[in-house]
């Protein structure tokens, strides 16, 4: 692992203008963040990042050993995986090689991270999620999930407040969104991000609803 670390590394820095970090804690909604960023045309992504499949609940679960059954409802209903994940620190050898096949094609990507604290390790661009944890119903046992996560005053750093993105008052959705686009130079996709947050919200909502009577 810390072969295939060391060799993202050395792509992170010599492509550090291209790629966006989107730092982030356990269940504050990290993937959704990516797949609304990734909207904007000016940002990569293999398809269309926030259109939920027609002919399934939800998006990719990942594999679990805890309560598959249960664990994959959870995921495929209220989370948003991905197939295409980029995440750091990689998982394995095909995360940098994916990375690296893409990354002189395009204008910029993100690339996911739990850890907080990136923004000191590397320049590139970092959305840091912020805020109150989410109310969410996705539960993972293992996962050490903090209540709070604070600003960090960087250079290379932009607040990105989660309750106001996903909030269900459209004023402070747009306020949140914009701020976001102007500061990573994107355009703004208002209306279909939108939608798909407020089907998002739903998400949560109907998975907290069936635990409740299951």
């Amino acid at each position: 692992m810390d072969r295939y670390t060391k060799n993202l590394d050395k792509l992170i820095r010599t492509y550090q203008n291209k790629i966006i970090f989107v730092s982030f804690a356990p269940h504050y909604a990290g993937h959704a963040v990516r797949r609304i960023i990734s909207a904007s045309p000016e940002v990569y992504y293999p398809n269309d990042p926030i259109r939920y499949p027609d002919n399934l609940e939800g998006f990719t679960a990942h594999d679990s050993e805890n309560d598959w059954q249960k664990m994959f409802l959870m995921q495929h209903l209220a989370a948003c995986h991905e197939d295409d994940l980029l995440e750091y620190p990689p998982y394995s050898f095909h995360d940098v090689l994916n990375l690296y096949k893409v990354i002189k094609k395009i204008n910029m990507i993100c690339v996911l991270t739990h850890d907080l604290n990136i923004h000191d390790k590397f320049q590139n661009l970092v959305v840091r999620v912020v805020g109150k944890k989410p109310k969410r119903s996705v539960h993972m046992p293992d996962l050490k999930i903090p209540q709070h996560v604070d600003i960090v005053y960087r250079n290379n750093v932009i607040n990105l407040n989660i309750n106001n993105l996903m909030s269900q008052n459209y004023n402070e959705f747009e306020t949140e969104y914009l701020n976001l686009c102007s500061k990573l130079i994107i355009f703004p996709q208002i209306n279909s991000v939108r939608a798909f947050i407020l089907l998002w919200l739903e998400k949560q909502e109907r998975l907290a609803k069936f635990l409740n009577e299951s």
